[in-house]
């Protein structure tokens, strides 16, 4: 077999193994965990597969399953070695192909057994056959290689070796650390219920590579290698896509117990009497002047890096920011308009300083196209004349996907090798929260510390800002975001923004329920405007971008939240109507939808005819103190009232509406006014279009 290491490649080195028939697959590169979907039940002889297989990762593993391959391996780790002088010396065993690896040898017989099995000829000595698999020669981890000994062919297994493997005794018992009860009630009861929440293999997406990091998991809890696999059959397989076949589990669960590196209940909880007896054993021990790991005092506060602001009053460096609201209460504005400032390093919203700049990456999960081609577009078109390059900003179409960990496994390689090239974050956008949960069950806790993991995580290891948009709870402003006050507790700051009127587009944000990062600063109110785009999109020739107005006048409007501010809009509308038409009054209550038409504006600029109805029959309900109905995305119908809209001394519209003429205005009172013709080219749209 060492005749094989002349080639000079993997995929060369596995061919030739596989024309010397053996049964291979790919293992993860400088590793010895499996690359493919199924481990070694997917290793093969087929020339293309390997092809495919190593051109995709060339520097991949060479993993050989060995019953397939009619080899029995005796693997030698350290320790063992005069053990196997002494078997070999006693039953006559001769030399045969041997494996130099990284941390001892593989000795190849030609013949398979029944099972692998796991110190069974004596301690320090395993073997690999059926439902097992080694390291082949030419593979490398951590810079050392598997390389041929020698240049001995394989030899028949000898008898010997298969009857000791096959003598009727006890396995070796497995034996917990620190005391740890292998298949206590607790370690049952642990593993159950985290298997009833974690994720299940799906087909196609790693689901091989994840049923081992449960498996080790289970085994880490303390249960041994058949309670394990009667739990995991009944609490996690059946929900897999689709389910492991027995055989196919019983091998992935064999495996595990056998090669994994961590000792059965490696991470179980012991009897607190054990748990705790070397403490007691060290009190005699305790050297009082040695200095102290853990415990901090006022010269440790000292030396610990001061909290600092990114951008200042808004985000905190290295913090988790949640903006909440209704569905169109401008959060994604919101959200573009900090993260493309801190890429810029320019102030936000045109006020607040950025006082720490870095790149900044949006997952993108509502609406990526427009965010890309509109919203973006227009801050470019704002604040660096168009040259999209200068916003530093990057996206990624789709939020962080909590409910497949395999995803976002690879989003994540994607994000600190784009940290690599491109240099640090500063800030991280995710849209929404509703859109990374997926799957999951919002309301359950486990979900929120996954949220929770998931957003401090890429925070530390960024070192950066992340803003997590969320909407507002159903159970309205007053209710936990995402229905679990884990999820506000995940977060530094969680700015509440409240839609204040329609048009124009002004945003109040409260600094509600939480601000920990100094004291609470009083409400900011932002204001939309329309900026023109080089081109339209989806029909629209401009989008908005933001900006804080002043305090003075956000001290003003601070009481005008909802219809109050909106009130005042209109009012200001219809005055101004007023002013243009020249009119002292209003005669009669006929005249109200003619004036309505009015208001609504130049049928021209609405997309149908439908639209511009909508708009005249709004004003109409407005200006004779009716309601106003809408229906939000999700079907709901909500209605706000107009009562008192244009209410002066018990008097209603359309009479009433002569207190809003200013002084002077002049004119002389008309008894009618004559509403807009409408013709069939007065629509840009096709009549019924959206």
């Amino acid at each position: 077999m060492g005749s094989m290491m002349t080639s000079n490649s993997k995929l060369e080195i596995a061919l030739a193994l596989a024309d010397a028939g053996c049964a291979v697959f790919p293992l993860k590169e400088n590793g010895k965990a499996p690359a493919c979907e199924h481990g070694f039940l997917d290793a093969t002889r087929d020339a293309a597969q390997i092809n495919a297989w190593w051109t995709e990762t060339p520097e991949a593993n060479i993993g050989l399953s060995t019953g397939p391959s009619n080899y029995t391996v005796v693997d030698i780790d350290p320790g063992g070695e005069e053990a196997w002088a002494a078997l070999r010396a006693k039953h006559g065993i001769p030399e045969t192909c041997v494996v130099k690896t990284p941390r001892g040898h593989h000795h190849y017989f030609v013949g398979a057994t029944p099972k692998s099995t796991a110190g069974k000829l004596a301690e320090h000595i395993d073997t690999r056959s059926e439902k097992g698999y080694v390291v082949a020669a030419g593979s490398t981890i951590d810079g050392v290689d598997y390389i041929y000994a020698n240049d001995a062919d394989p030899v028949p297994l000898p008898d010997a070796i298969r009857e000791l493997l096959q003598r009727n005794e006890a396995e070796p018992i497995a034996v917990a650390p620190a005391g740890v009860v292998i298949d206590s009630p607790a370690n049952i009861s642990r593993a159950t219920a985290m298997l009833r929440v974690e994720n299940v293999s799906v087909e196609g997406s790693g689901g091989n590579d994840l049923a081992y990091r449960i498996i080790a998991q289970v085994k880490d809890e303390g249960l041994s290698q058949a309670e394990a696999l009667d739990v995991i059959s009944s609490e996690w397989n059946q929900r897999c896509q689709p389910p492991w076949s027995p055989d196919e589990l019983d091998a992935l669960v064999a495996h595990v117990y056998e090669f994994g590196q961590n000792e059965i209940g490696a991470r179980a909880n012991p009897p607190g009497a054990v748990a705790f007896e070397h403490v007691v054993a060290k009190d005699a021990a305790l050297d009082a002047d040695k200095p102290f790991l853990y415990i901090r005092g006022p010269e440790d506060w000292k030396a610990s890096p001061v909290a600092e602001m990114q951008v200042e009053t808004i985000l905190a460096a290295r913090s988790v920011l949640m903006p909440w609201g209704d569905f169109d209460a401008g959060k994604t504005y919101f959200m573009v308009e900090l993260v493309t400032a801190v890429g810029m390093g320019r102030p936000a919203f045109g006020r607040f300083k950025t006082l720490l700049p870095g790149t900044g990456l949006i997952f993108a999960g509502e609406d990526p196209e427009r965010l890309e081609q509109s919203r973006l577009v227009a801050v470019a078109q704002k604040y660096c004349d168009g040259d999209l390059a200068r916003l530093n900003t990057f996206t990624v179409q789709t939020a962080i996907p909590l409910d497949d960990p395999n995803l976002w496994e690879k989003y994540y390689d994607e994000v600190k090798r784009f940290v690599k090239k491109r240099g640090p974050l500063g800030c991280i956008g995710n849209d929404t929260l509703k859109r990374s949960i997926g799957s999951l069950k919002q309301s359950e806790n486990e979900t929120a510390d996954r949220f929770t993991k998931v957003m401090e995580g890429l925070a530390k290891e960024f070192s950066c800002s992340v803003i997590c948009n969320a909407h507002e709870p159903k159970a309205g402003a007053s209710g936990y975001i995402a229905g679990s006050k884990d999820f506000t507790n995940a977060a530094s700051v969680t700015p509440h923004l409240i839609r204040t009127s329609e048009k124009p587009f002004n945003v109040k944000i409260e600094f509600e329920p939480k601000y920990r990062i100094g004291a609470r600063p009083s409400p900011i109110l932002i204001h939309g405007h329309a900026q023109q785009l080089p081109a339209p999109v989806s029909g629209q020739t401009s989008d908005l971008c933001f900006t804080a107005v002043s305090d003075a006048e956000a001290q003003r409007l601070s009481v005008e939240t909802g219809p109050v501010a909106e009130l005042r809009g209109d009012r200001e509308t219809v005055a101004a109507a007023l002013v243009r038409l020249k009119w002292h009054e209003f005669i009669g209550g006929g005249i109200t939808p003619t004036f309505a038409a009015y208001l609504a504006g130049d049928a021209a600029n609405y997309k149908n005819r439908a639209e511009y109805d909508n708009a005249v029959t709004t004003w109409g309900k407005k200006l004779l103190n009716g309601t106003r109905s809408r229906t939000t995305k999700k079907g709901k119908k909500m209605r706000t009232r107009y009562d008192g809209y244009f209410e002066i001394d018990n008097r209603s519209s359309p009479a009433c509406v002569r207190w809003f003429i200013p002084e002077g205005a002049g004119g002389d009172p008309e008894p009618e006014i004559i509403g807009p013709e409408l013709g069939p080219d007065t629509f840009p749209a096709t009549e019924g279009s959206a």
